[in-house]
C-alpha cells in the first residue's frame, strides 16, 4: 500500500533503480518503460492532490458541524442547574435529550416529564446554552435522588445526525450546604420585613379608621 507520507520523489527513485542496474535493456523496453512510470507518477500526483482536498474539506465540515455538550454546573449556593451548550461551529437543530437513569427536582419530579425535555428543542445556535435550575446539592445525599446518570444528546446539522452521550456524577455534592448569609444581607432581610410589617400596620389602622368612621356615621 502507498504510504502517504512517502516523498513523490523517493518512489520516482526506487521505480527507477531498475533502469540503472541492467543496461543492457532494449531502447523500446526502457521507452515503454518509462512512459508506464511517467504515467505512474501523475497518477500519484493525481491521488496526492485528491487525498489534500478531501483533508481540507473533511477539516472545513468539522468546524462547521454544530457540538452540543450535556453538564451540570453548581453554583457556591449549592444550586444545580442542568445546562445544554452548542460549542461547535453550526448551529443544531432537533435536539432530542434524554436520560438514563432520569434525575429528579427538588419536586421529585423526574427530569425527562419536564416539558424542556419531552419533545425536541428546535435550535441551538454556536454559542448558545440553555440552563435550567433543577436541584439542590445537598439533596444527593437522599436515596431517592439519583446522583449519578447518563444524557444521550441527539441533534441534527450540515445534513447528518448527531449523538453524544456524557455521564454526569454529582454525588460529590452531596454534603454541601447553604453559605450564611453576609452582614449586608441580613440587613437587607431586616429592612425588607420591617418594611412588610409597616404597610401591614398601615392597612390595619386604615381599616380601623373606616369603621369608626362607619360608626360615627350610623349613630
Amino acid at each position: 500500500m502507498w504510504n502517504r507520507g512517502l516523498p513523490l520523489s523517493a518512489i520516482a527513485v526506487l521505480l527507477l533503480a531498475p533502469l540503472a542496474a541492467l543496461p543492457l535493456i532494449p531502447a523500446d523496453l526502457i521507452a515503454n518503460y518509462t512512459t508506464a512510470l511517467s504515467a505512474l507518477y501523475s497518477g500519484v500526483s493525481a491521488l496526492g492532490a485528491w487525498l489534500a482536498v478531501r483533508a481540507l474539506r473533511d477539516e472545513r465540515l468539522e468546524r462547521g458541524r454544530p457540538v452540543v455538550r450535556a453538564d451540570c454546573p453548581v453554583s457556591s449556593s449549592s444550586e444545580v442547574f442542568f445546562r445544554l451548550s452548542n460549542t461547535g461551529g453550526g448551529p443544531a437543530e432537533a435536539i432530542s435529550v434524554a436520560f438514563d437513569p432520569s434525575p429528579v427536582d427538588f419536586n421529585g419530579r423526574a427530569l425527562s416529564e419536564n416539558s424542556l425535555f419531552k419533545s425536541p428543542l428546535p435550535l441551538l445556535v454556536p454559542g448558545q446554552e440553555l440552563k435550567h435550575f433543577f436541584q439542590m446539592g445537598f439533596n444527593f445525599s437522599k436515596p431517592n435522588v439519583p446522583a449519578r446518570f447518563s444524557v444521550i444528546v441527539s441533534y441534527a446539522g450540515q445534513g447528518e445526525r448527531y449523538q453524544e452521550t456524557t455521564v454526569i456524577d454529582l454525588g460529590q455534592y452531596r454534603d454541601m450546604t447553604l453559605p450564611r448569609p453576609t452582614a449586608q444581607e441580613s440587613l437587607a432581610n431586616i429592612a425588607k420585613t420591617l418594611e412588610t410589617l409597616q404597610g401591614a400596620t398601615e392597612r390595619v389602622a386604615s381599616e380601623v379608621a373606616r369603621m369608626r368612621t362607619k360608626e360615627e356615621g350610623d349613630a
